[in-house]
């Protein structure tokens, strides 16, 4: 876990919440200024190493929010004077949801192992 502050006219706090964070990645993608970056992912699953599935340079972020936008799990948060961007009109909001059809993987049934 880890936050981390730039204080000006707006005090902008990036939250990191590792207990939300599954390790996708979509937050890294998305960072303009490459200071995210996603650690071993298996190994961090396994035990074998203990440490956060993403970290973060912050010398170099630009506090955008980008990467809490993005983040479906809500592992990233970003606040302007205490109020979460995702809470403010002015930032994007992105669509995270989606479904499973049953109906359509049931046309996979001849890959499975065996099958002709």
């Amino acid at each position: 876990m880890f936050n981390i502050e730039r204080k000006g006219s707006e005090n902008r706090v990036l939250s990191y919440k590792d207990q939300n964070c599954v390790g996708c990645g979509i937050c890294s993608e998305v960072c303009p200024t490459d200071s995210l970056r996603l650690g071993p992912t298996v190994p961090i699953a396994r035990g074998l190493i203990e440490m956060d599935l993403v970290s973060v340079n912050a010398d170099s972020c630009a506090f955008c929010g980008l990467c809490s936008s993005a983040c479906p799990f809500g592992a990233l948060d970003l606040t302007i004077d205490n109020v979460s961007i995702k809470e403010l009109d002015v930032y994007p909001k992105w669509n995270v949801e989606c479904s499973v059809n049953d109906d359509m993987s049931s046309g996979f049934n001849h890959l499975q192992k065996g099958a002709s």
